[in-house]
């Protein structure tokens, strides 16, 4: 199965998550108190690399919606 993305980035931690199967596979998480999705690309495409797969192969989608 091709894997899902879940990105959270309403707060000063950001992370992300890859799930396969709907089991996390790998995830990661930073801290910004400013700007807080300025590191989201960069961090997606470690993740991707890590885990051997690109966004293209991601078939789904899990995005937080913040607070309010």
């Amino acid at each position: 199965m091709n894997p899902c993305l879940a990105i959270e980035v309403s707060s000063p931690r950001g992370s992300l998550a890859l799930f396969r199967d709907g089991a996390p596979v790998m995830e990661r998480t930073w801290t910004e108190e400013r700007f807080r999705n300025q590191h989201a690309f960069e961090e997606l495409r470690g993740l991707l690399e890590e885990a051997g797969t690109e966004l293209a192969r991601v078939q789904g989608f899990a995005v937080g919606r913040g607070p309010g």
